[in-house]
């Protein structure tokens, strides 16, 4: 993953369907250029590639300017506390990468899980896990 900025790629896409594929494709090819400068031979290895923009995960995931994490991982964001429930809204239980401080799978998955543990705990249910 490599941090840009969503005002490039949206004023690229602004520009038209091949202005932005053609930087899309540009970029991925310094990437692959890149490593294999690193790695002899490695751009040979690949059949295909392809880049998500901010505007794909935009596209895909409806994230505010297109964020791929719902934080930006920094010593500040790892400290940060947001709230799983809110007493004022009974019955609203919060989950997914937006309550817990990193990104992607793993912060959705497990804030799912307190989220499910907690509301057993208030509906006086046992929770119970099985591995399969």
């Amino acid at each position: 993953m490599l941090d840009t900025e969503y005002d490039w790629w949206r004023e690229t896409a602004a520009r038209g369907r091949d202005a932005y594929a053609s930087a899309k494709a540009a970029i991925s090819t310094n990437i692959v250029n890149g490593l294999d400068h690193h790695f002899p031979g490695l751009k040979d290895s690949v059949l295909f590639h392809d880049l998500a923009t901010p505007l794909t995960y935009e596209r895909f995931t409806g994230n505010h300017r297109g964020a791929y994490e719902g934080w930006l991982p920094t010593p500040a964001a790892a400290r940060a506390r947001v709230p799983t429930h809110i007493d004022a809204a009974r019955n609203l239980w919060m989950a997914g990468h937006w309550v817990a401080p990193g990104g992607g799978m793993p912060p959705a998955a497990y804030t799912g899980r307190n989220a499910v543990q907690l509301i057993c705990d208030c509906e006086n249910l046992e929770f119970r896990t099985t591995r399969t």
